[in-house]
């Protein structure tokens, strides 16, 4: 798994029974961990999908995370055990519907998973223990789990170019999507054209197609700068940035595969999406300025 992806499902997952006893066992590494409920069916191997809910806690029991205020379980693929004692070990030591509490090392999330910066890392105390509550509800096979992420992407795609029909007839918007499936409303400046390479700085705010802003950078003085072409910002920004100019004020309403996609942004200190997955979004923005390399 990339570290990207092992830190979004370790500061947000839900659910061991709390206030149950249980019965202690360890993994091959050693790891300690308690079982609460305990099923004798298949575990998963590298390669499978699991499907879990899990709340994140500090050694002394302070809550950092609880999956369940997603209203959505976690979906990862298994890879190879990454270091000795980390959940994706745990995880291969459970059978569907099993529930249990993992044991893992401060010290290694800190070594191996979570950088000083991050979100969390301030509360995992050298020398503690991180406690996982997990519930495991579903095995996948690599076959199964990927041909329904793509069933469900393509009935997602299918609903979103409804929504974004909608949104435009709303907002009395009128616009062809470019070939990526970009639309872009507004008046074009005649200033620097943008390339790869090129800092830019930019005032926007993104918005969900009902209209609510969920983040922007609007201040004078403070646009948001990025260089271009070098994966700073969603794709679509990326696509559409290139075909507008230096001083230009355009809306962008971008698909969810050019924004966020399936996996959405997520917020790991505060436990909840910033944008949920297949969400198509609008942002008005305003190029301020381009900087030449």
């Amino acid at each position: 798994m990339k570290k990207s992806n092992y830190i979004l499902f370790i500061l947000c997952l839900a659910v061991a029974p709390a206030c149950k006893k249980g019965s202690t066992r360890h993994t091959p590494s050693g790891m300690k961990y308690i079982v609460y409920k305990e099923n004798q069916g298949v575990k998963p191997v590298a390669g499978d999908y699991v499907t879990f809910e899990m709340v994140y806690k500090t050694e002394s029991d302070s809550v950092l995370f609880d999956s369940r205020k997603n209203q959505s379980p976690f979906r990862i693929q298994m890879e190879k055990i990454p270091f000795k004692g980390s959940l994706e070990e745990g995880l291969s030591c459970l059978s569907e519907g099993d529930s249990a509490t993992f044991f893992i090392s401060s010290d290694s999330l800190l070594k191996y998973v979570i950088r000083d910066s991050e979100a969390g890392a301030s509360l995992l105390k050298p020398g503690t223990q991180a406690l996982f509550d997990i519930k495991l509800i579903r095995i996948q096979s690599k076959a199964d789990a990927e041909r329904e992420i793509k069933e469900k992407a393509a009935a997602r795609q299918k609903a979103e170019a409804g929504v974004i029909s909608e949104y435009l007839e709303r907002e009395k918007l009128i616009s062809m999507p470019d070939s990526s499936g970009i639309y872009m409303i507004g008046n074009q400046a005649t200033g620097n054209e943008i390339h790869d390479g090129d800092t830019v700085s930019v005032y926007y705010t993104g918005k969900y197609l009902n209209g609510i802003p969920f983040e922007m950078k609007n201040r004078p003085g403070s646009p948001l700068q990025f260089v271009m072409g070098a994966g700073q910002v969603i794709p679509g920004w990326e696509i559409a940035f290139k075909k507008i100019n230096e001083h230009s004020k355009v809306t962008l309403v971008i698909p969810s595969s050019l924004a966020y996609g399936e996996e959405g942004l997520f917020n790991p200190s505060k436990g909840n999406y910033v944008v949920p997955p297949f969400t198509p979004l609008a942002y008005e923005v305003e190029i301020v300025r381009v900087g030449r390399k």
